[in-house]
């Protein structure tokens, strides 16, 4: 026990000297492994050393006394020396055992302990000879003992200076024997020999504690480039498994070497069959026509060359997949070419997202034709080319019509359906080498590169008017839409690209305005015309505060009454310059403008103000547009006007026309409802001109329904329009809804609609639209002519008081 509390505290100061303090276990045991290492290697020698030495001073001191003693001595020297060549032969045979116990975390410090004893038992027999030199006579023999033991120093200090706690153990008995020795004798030669001794064993000590540092640097540098290659294997391992990328290493002919199984996997091939395979076969997607990114990365290998992100396709399962490639060629100490390493990643998801990308770049994401940003760069592309070549070109705008009333009644899913079956059929018809694109909306528009005639272009308009106006079908709904083309060819319609989109939307308007569902090629005069509109748009804009506009009031004629029972408002416009301008004209522009809000506003105050001072009979209609039809304004607006000019609701009348019904028809019949709440009559205008009419009739309670002057015109002349009326008539009996017919002319039209129960008849026959100070004059001539004929004039105070 005593022994082992030694040998701990010796390699305990031994360890502090050397600054092991710090180290970690791990790094200790690496230490202790490769002292062991490096002094087993000089064992050999060692050994033999001490036998050659023993064996010297055995022949040096055979011949004088204490035979005996010496032979002992002599042997032990020898199998000691023997002992320990029998250990360091196992040790080799045990095939580097000492690494085996490093690897499983065993500590070395307890293989050293042999050594450090057998170092000792040796430096101790050894400490037994320089006494022997007081005994010695014999010059020769003198020299030879002293030889060997200086040689015994040598061979032991440096053989173990690998390990200086068996350095130490070796020399120290030694050290002290002969400095002992030579105090002895007294001499001053033998002192200073004595010191010198010393010096020199703590010189030895101090190289070998010195070698040992410089060991720990090694140790420590090699643990840590240790540490890191484990913890880049550790990575790679980990990248392999986790990440989408993949090593790769091909030998220098191109052959895949070691692949990963994340290789393997996205190769869809096994390790072997990879390994088989050669870089420059796999990425052939066509032979006949390889990609240039694979003749890249093949020419980058055969001049041996780095490249770095190189997009390849690979034909996978019938699939075609790209791969982003990376690498580097490597080379060998001998600076020959030894293959190529690198990294690899599957992209084909990212290619995919990259090209959606610039797909939507370029192309409506709904119906995949050219948006509106490439149909624009087109434009350009072939005025410059027009500039420079002379090349010709056309251009077609389409605008469908009626599209908002299918999304309102089907819904915007049915909406987008429709707008997808219409690029459809426009991808049929347009000529080859022509665009079709979609502008926005429900607005389309077709670029025919190339030189085309007039009658082209209205060939081709006509098979797109056939083909839209045929009907849809979505889920077992059938719905109908029409389309408004316009149309120019350059350079006979202009030069520039803003000139020629004004000059086809020009010409596109123009067919909106003959009816829709039509063509027009842009004329002339359409630019003239667009002109005016601008200016009549300017003027409009004051119009209601210089007071142009003004109230025409056309005379309501009772059936059974044969005289007015009320007045329809109509608006006129007294412009400065221009004189009295039709509603036809500036009512459009009212409305596409914004403009017809204010104005719609001012007509209902207005026209209940006028009314209000009528007699209590007459009721005043109004007609309502399109975009004056807000749900909560509208009501507000009838509301205030009822009460600031104290009109009876029931007098007043709103006229909304079947347009109105079929783009917003939930939200139209519940503001209707709101009115008829308050107390005004609701009647529906150009009643007979739609295709649903009488689906509205049941689904909203109309005081009166306004027959359309077309009707009227054809009575003397069409049976089908008299069976039409007739039929109207009695439709009105059943619902008991009031009908009154406008446009009446002649007195044949008169009395056929008084035969058919028509309650109301208005038109030139009686009067025209009428100043609002004319009305007295109308109204009192009527109650003259019916004192004439005898009729009843129960209402001539009220006629006085108007």
């Amino acid at each position: 026990m005593k022994f082992d509390r030694l040998m701990i505290s010796g390699k305990n100061m031994f360890d502090q000297a050397a600054n092991l303090g710090g180290l970690s276990t791990e790094v200790r045991s690496q230490l202790e492994f490769e002292q062991l290492k490096a002094t087993s290697r000089l064992v050999p020698s060692l050994l033999l050393g001490n036998i050659f030495l023993a064996s010297v001073n055995y022949v040096a001191v055979a011949n004088g006394p204490y035979l005996g003693p010496k032979t002992i001595l002599y042997v032990m020297l020898c199998t000691i020396c023997l002992v320990g060549m029998a250990v360091w032969r196992k040790m080799v045979r045990s095939d580097t055992a000492d690494m085996l116990d490093r690897r499983k975390g065993r500590n070395s410090s307890r293989r050293q302990m042999p050594f450090v004893f057998v170092s000792m038992i040796l430096g101790m027999l050894w400490a037994a000879i320089p006494p022997i030199l007081a005994f010695i006579e014999s010059p020769q023999q003198l020299i030879m003992v002293s030889a060997s033991i200086a040689g015994i120093f040598c061979v032991g200090g440096f053989a173990l200076a690998p390990m200086p706690m068996m350095a130490t153990a070796f020399l120290l008995p030694i050290m002290l024997s002969s400095f002992t020795a030579l105090l002895a004798s007294g001499s001053s030669q033998a002192l200073l020999m004595a010191f010198a001794l010393m010096l020199y064993v703590v010189f030895i000590i101090a190289t070998a504690i010195s070698q040992t540092r410089s060991m720990v640097r090694v140790v420590v540098s090699g643990h840590e480039v240790e540490k890191q290659q484990k913890t880049i294997s550790l990575l790679l391992r980990d990248f392999e498994k986790h990440a989408s990328d993949w090593l790769w290493e091909t030998s220098p002919d191109g052959q895949f070497l070691r692949p990963s199984e994340r290789f393997c996997e996205v190769s869809s091939r096994s390790k072997s069959r990879l390994m088989e395979m050669n870089i420059k076969g796999i990425f052939t997607v066509d032979e006949s026509a390889p990609h240039p990114s694979v003749d890249v990365l093949l020419g980058s290998m055969d001049r041996q060359v780095s490249f770095n992100d190189l997009q390849v396709p690979i034909r996978l399962k019938g699939e075609v997949h790209w791969w982003s490639m990376t690498g580097t060629p490597y080379f060998d100490d001998a600076g020959n070419f030894s293959g190529y390493h690198g990294v690899g990643s599957d992209i084909t998801l990212q290619k995919k997202s990259d090209e959606r990308i610039s797909f939507l770049a370029h192309n409506d994401a709904l119906t995949s034709l050219l948006n509106r940003a490439h149909f624009t760069e087109l434009l350009h592309q072939n005025v410059t080319r027009l500039e420079r070549y002379g090349a010709q070109f056309a251009l077609m705008f389409l605008d469908l019509d009626h599209f908002k009333a299918v999304n309102d009644t089907f819904g915007h899913p049915m909406g987008d359906k429709l707008l997808v079956e219409v690029a459809s059929r426009l991808r049929a018809i347009v000529p080859h080498g022509a665009f079709a694109a979609r502008l926005g909306g429900d607005e389309f528009a077709i670029l025919i590169p190339k030189s085309v005639s007039v009658e082209d272009m209205e060939s081709l308009a006509q098979q797109v008017l056939k083909s839209i106006s045929e009907s849809f079908e979505f889920d077992g709904e059938k719905m109908s839409v029409g389309v408004s083309i316009g149309m120019a060819i350059a350079p006979r319609h202009g030069t520039r690209p803003d000139q020629l989109l004004r000059n086809v939307d020009l010409a596109l308007y123009r067919a909106k305005e003959g009816g829709r569902n039509s063509y027009k090629v842009f004329e002339a005069g359409m630019d003239s015309q667009a002109r005016e509109r601008r200016a009549l748009e300017f003027d409009l804009k004051f119009a209601l505060e210089n007071r142009e506009l003004e109230l025409f009031y056309q005379p309501l004629m009772g059936t059974e009454e044969n005289a007015a029972v009320g007045f329809e408002a109509l608006l006129r416009w007294n412009h400065p310059i221009r004189g009295r301008i039709s509603p036809a004209e500036f009512v459009p522009i009212a409305e596409n403008t914004g403009l017809i809000k204010s104005i719609g506003e001012w007509v209902i105050r207005e026209a209940c103000r006028k009314a209000a001072s009528w007699p209590s009979h007459l009721t005043v209609a109004v007609n309502l547009s399109a975009p004056q039809f807000d749900k909560d304004r509208i009501v507000d607006v009838v509301t205030s006007a009822l009460a600031e000019t104290g009109l009876a609701p029931h007098r007043l009348e709103l006229e909304i026309t079947e347009s109105l019904l079929i783009e917003r028809p939930d939200e139209v019949l519940a503001t209707l409802m709101r009115l008829k709440e308050i107390g005004v009559s609701i009647a529906m205008d150009d009643f007979g001109t739609g295709y649903s009419s009488l689906s509205y009739l049941l689904k909203f309670p109309f005081d009166k329904i306004k027959i359309d002057k077309s009707f009227i015109s054809a009575i003397d002349e069409d049976k089908a329009a008299r069976d039409v009326l007739r039929t109207i008539g009695s439709l009105g009996k059943t619902l008991g809804i009031r009908i009154t017919a406008e446009g009446v002319e002649t007195q044949e039209q008169v009395n056929f609609l008084r035969a058919i129960a028509c309650d109301q008849l208005q038109g030139y026959f009686f009067a025209k639209p009428l100043r609002a100070d004319d009305i007295a004059g109308f109204l009192l001539s009527r109650t003259v002519e019916m004192m004439e004929t005898g009729t009843s004039v129960s209402h001539l105070g009220q006629i006085r008081a108007a």
